[in-house]
């Protein structure tokens, strides 16, 4: 930790010259070395000129695996300098509790040949609970409770493996020295600690502090003040959020427009069709099998690996939202996530939140793609399978310079993206539905309208 008189990007450096070699020198020995960098929370810049006109970030923290391994939550922080031209930094290890970390079931797990027996006997030993998606609710957190105590020793067992492969290793390096080995033995033994050992090596663990690390919001700068303590900044955040998505102004003119094109009632009748098995499985199966979308923790590959007995729940609950328009708090529940629009942001506004969409919603987009095209106007350039949002950019630039060569005149309309898109009414998102001849049942009656509902932002 200290300065090392060197930047690895160009936006470490404002108003003075970057050097890319030398950059390109630095990266390329922290990537040697295997080393990571704790990110730098309240500034930008750790280093000034005397004139007050050039910034870099000169000064770092740098650890390595164990060490990040040890303090994953530890935070670096710039302090005000003063008068001196070094930005003064505080590395703190102690740990703040935001929240009890989600469980998270391991896709590794279901190589188990035991796992199958125990999900389909404690699934089938939770009865009596109305409606279905409760159920199946209740079951998935028996599951969960079983589930605990067997990954524990499961977890014990791989440590026992990975220490005996790994003086297995040992023991046949030492060997090799002193004597003739065979090539295959040796080959055997560290594949086997490869293949066993991976998920409970230093180097693997170092990778998954490392995400958690990037994904961690240690403080932000709300008016002025950085706020770091857990209960202060999720409150921050949440009324920061309210208030952006709040609609203020109730009174807004209709907008109608007859040029819009229209579905046709065969088309519309694709949005309010019973949900086919077929249909839910696919929805299924084009969510990636690593990411578990709620709290829950359970992965697709695990709803995948067990569909036989999962199956009959998944269609039972479909045919009860589509019925009736709705299932019970906390039975979809999702994360809500906040993607960063920069590196390393300081402010709240610099982050975008994303909900991580379920199964309802995949289907229901599903059912978008099969009638989206026949909507799409001749002009549109966004939002359409096969192209870039970059084409539009490109576009632009052509008809620009077409009208300088031709001396012609030309009307062009910057669009603020965080204010097209970040908030948008859901009474005008109704409107404009309903004239383009989508159902109500899928509109407003129930189901969009439902998963407005189900999110507390909006």
């Amino acid at each position: 930790m200290g300065d090392f008189h060197c930047v690895r990007e160009p936006n470490e450096r404002k108003n003075s010259k970057l050097n890319p070699q030398q950059a390109e020198d630095f990266n390329q020995f922290i990537r040697t070395v295997c080393l990571l960098e704790y990110a730098l929370f309240g500034y930008s810049f750790t280093h000034r000129s005397d004139d007050g006109q050039r910034f870099s970030k000169i000064d770092r923290a740098l650890v390595c695996y164990s060490f990040l391994s040890n303090w994953p939550t530890a935070k670096l922080t710039g302090l005000p300098r003063y008068r001196s031209d070094y930005q003064p930094l505080l590395l703190v290890c102690s740990d703040e509790y935001f929240a009890a970390p989600p469980f998270l079931f391991f896709n590794s797990w279901l190589k188990e040949e035991e796992l199958a027996g125990i999900v389909k006997n404690m699934y089938a030993g939770v009865r009596g609970f109305n409606p279905p998606d409760k159920l199946m609710g209740r079951r998935l957190k028996a599951i969960k409770l079983v589930i605990k105590p067997w990954c524990r020793n499961i977890n014990r067992r791989n440590c026992e493996i990975v220490a005996d492969l790994s003086k297995k290793v040992e023991e046949l390096d030492l060997k090799a020295e002193s004597a003739a080995l065979s090539e295959n033995l040796k080959q055997w033994a560290k594949a086997k600690w490869v293949t066993e050992g991976d998920e409970n090596s230093a180097l693997f663990h170092g990778f998954i502090k490392g995400h958690q690390k990037h994904n961690r919001i240690n403080g932000l700068n709300f008016n002025g003040v950085w706020i770091s303590q857990p209960d202060m900044l999720k409150e921050e955040i949440k009324q920061y959020f309210e208030g952006l998505f709040k609609e203020t102004n109730k009174n807004r003119p209709l907008f109608s427009n007859n040029a819009f094109k229209v579905l046709f009632a065969e088309q519309s009748s694709i949005w309010v069709k019973c949900f086919s098995k077929e249909e839910i499985k696919e929805a299924v199966w084009e969510c990636g099998g690593d990411k578990a979308l709620g709290p829950d923790g359970f992965t697709f590959s695990f709803i995948k690996h067990l569909w036989d007995t999962l199956e009959p729940d998944f269609v039972t609950v479909l045919d009860y939202f589509y019925v009736h328009g709705t299932l019970n708090r906390g039975c979809n529940s999702s994360f809500i996530i906040l993607a960063p629009k920069s590196n390393n942001p300081p402010h709240i506004s610099e982050f975008r939140p994303i909900s991580l969409i379920g199964c309802i919603s995949k289907i229901l987009a599903n059912r978008l793609k099969q009638v989206i095209s026949h909507l799409k106007t001749d002009t549109q350039t966004t939002y359409v399978e096969g192209r870039s949002i970059l084409e539009g950019s490109l576009i632009v630039n052509e008809l620009v310079s077409w009208a300088k060569k031709s001396k012609g005149k030309m009307l062009l309309f910057k669009v603020d993206f965080e204010k097209a898109f970040d908030s948008l009414s859901w009474e005008f998102l109704d409107s404009i539905l309903s004239q383009m001849g989508f159902p109500a049942l899928w509109r407003s009656g129930s189901w969009v309208y439902y998963h407005r509902q189900d999110h507390p932002f909006l």
